[in-house]
């Protein structure tokens, strides 16, 4: 980061004047490149990111209200019904022979059911989230949090 970052003003968005509004046209023109660049140099890169963890015993499982997709100004969360998703036979034979490392995403589903079952997947698009937090605010049952991830050294990776 620069030194100056921390009085770099936020760009507002560009708007459409009132009398040119109509209906349910949106507003927002966006950003042109060059105020999209001074916006992004205030990024803190604080490394804070959602985490999608539940677990049944404290009642924090997800219940598919889709307040998370509702709210999500990037719409980058999707909630999505399993029989639309594609599951390779490379891809339940490595499921199957690395279980430990899907449990979380899996939860209570077996490697071999997947494209058998009916059920919906939560899908998040990590290019497009800013990392509002609104989701984790908007979950009822606490699946979804905001948590820092500490970047390790060098000599650990």
């Amino acid at each position: 980061m620069f030194s100056d970052y921390m009085n770099i003003r936020r760009q507002p968005v560009p708007m459409l004047p009132l009398d040119r509004r109509t209906g349910v046209t949106e507003v927002e023109a966006g950003y042109d490149e060059a105020a999209a660049m001074r916006e992004a140099r205030r990024c803190l890169r604080c490394w804070i990111n959602t985490v999608f963890e539940g677990n049944e015993p404290d009642g924090s499982q997800c219940i598919l209200c889709g307040g998370c997709v509702d709210v999500c100004p990037e719409k980058c969360i999707q909630l999505v019904p399993l029989e639309s998703i594609e599951f390779p036979p490379e891809v339940v034979n490595h499921l199957e022979t690395s279980p430990s490392l899907f449990r979380v995403e899996l939860d209570d589903v077996a490697a071999e059911e997947l494209g058998v079952i009916t059920g919906s997947a939560m899908l998040k698009d990590e290019t497009r989230c800013i990392r509002c937090g609104l989701c984790a605010e908007r979950c009822p049952v606490g699946v979804i949090t905001m948590e820092a991830y500490a970047m390790r050294p060098m000599e650990a990776r």
